[in-house]
């Protein structure tokens, strides 16, 4: 009876363990409420010349004639508040914060249309003088996806001050591209008034009440 009484205790001890940790777990992450994608709240790593440590800011959906695509996150250096989402805004396209977008694909989608979808959120984004300088460069990132992306893959887009902007696709990372006026036009699909997403969603957690 008594080794009953010490496995059952045994049992809730564990149990209790395994709860706490996925408690912890969940205080880790944020989730993006339309698509179930977790994401960390904090990111880390090496840079050029120091390792940046960048905060989640907060999180939206891609949607293509109402079918969900990706949700997405984006994070920023440091543990800043602001005003408001005007002010979040400016500081998110700003050139001065090591940044980073994660998108959680929920959907397989080909290459070519993600292709075809970078091309026109350049286009749409930038003045024709931006767009002749950065042409080349555009044409280099676009054909880093020249396979289909699958559901439950992720994409991620880190930019450093000085506009070095490294892609890892799928845990592979890309050769890096250093333009500033390219990491500019390429926040912007996302953050500037032609954004995809709903914008305001990814400042969020960084405008004061």
């Amino acid at each position: 009876m008594r080794g009953v009484i010490h496995r059952f205790f045994g049992l809730v001890i564990v149990a209790g363990i395994a709860m706490v940790a996925i408690t912890a777990a969940a205080q880790d992450t944020v989730e993006e409420k339309s698509t179930g994608a977790q994401f960390d709240k904090t990111v880390t790593f090496a840079g050029d010349y120091k390792t940046f440590n960048l905060n989640i800011t907060g999180t939206s959906l891609r949607k293509k004639f109402w079918v969900k695509v990706y949700g997405m996150a984006h994070y920023m250096e440091g543990n800043k508040t602001f005003a408001n989402k005007r002010d979040a805004l400016t500081a998110v396209l700003s050139d001065q914060y090591a940044k980073q977008i994660t998108l959680a694909f929920v959907r397989d989608v080909d290459a070519k249309s993600i292709q075809d979808a970078f091309r026109e959120g350049f286009k749409k984004n930038s003045s024709d003088s931006e767009m002749a300088e950065i042409s080349a460069l555009v044409d280099k990132f676009v054909g880093y996806f020249a396979k289909e992306i699958k559901n439950g893959e992720r994409m991620v887009f880190r930019v450093q001050p000085g506009g070095h902007v490294s892609t890892i696709i799928q845990g592979e990372e890309q050769a890096p591209i250093s333009s500033v006026t390219f990491s500019r036009v390429l926040w912007r699909i996302w953050l500037d008034k032609h954004s995809i997403v709903d914008r305001d969603r990814l400042v969020q957690m960084v405008v004061e009440d």
